[in-house]
């Protein structure tokens, strides 16, 4: 009756444990993911601030901060 007890216990434990495992496998896969979303950086043309491609200002496959210094900048040329 003991061993029987026993094995119970130990499967229990043994159960959690793997429960805890997926949780924090789970965790880790979410993680991985954000970080794969890396974003392409691009240089202001006008300043040299490197920024995200996404929140650029593109303006004849030239990159730049802000509108005002893509004005300046088209101003200089």
């Amino acid at each position: 009756m003991t061993l029987i007890r026993i094995l119970i216990i130990a499967f229990l434990v043994w159960l959690v444990l793997r429960l805890i495992k997926n949780k924090i496998d789970q965790q880790n896969r979410k993680r991985a993911d954000s970080q794969d979303q890396i974003a392409t950086m691009v240089r202001c043309r006008h300043c040299g601030l490197h920024i995200p491609k996404q929140d650029a200002v593109e303006s004849a496959n030239q990159y730049y901060c802000s509108q005002e210094h893509r004005r300046l900048a088209e101003k200089n040329d």
